[in-house]
């Protein structure tokens, strides 16, 4: 997990603090500016959902997301 949340600290964009319970623990925190990253790239999210949308089967959109739930759960 940190090797995915070390460019993002990086960036100024999560905080990473030591858990309280757990000195191994870590905990990441969504900075001020990585709450500005996330809403500057929300145009282009949309967008590209509205252009991927309708090529793409709403039962396939389905399959996928219920394999991606598999695997949440394994």
């Amino acid at each position: 997990m940190g090797r995915n949340l070390n460019p993002l600290e990086r960036r100024g964009w999560v905080r990473i603090e030591v858990g309280e319970a757990d000195q191994r623990e870590r905990v990441a925190y969504l900075t001020d500016a990585g709450t500005a990253a996330i809403e500057a790239a929300l145009p282009y999210w949309r967008e590209a959902q509205r252009r991927v949308t309708p090529l793409v089967e709403s039962s396939a959109l389905r399959a996928v997301a219920d394999q991606l739930g598999a695997l949440r759960s394994a």
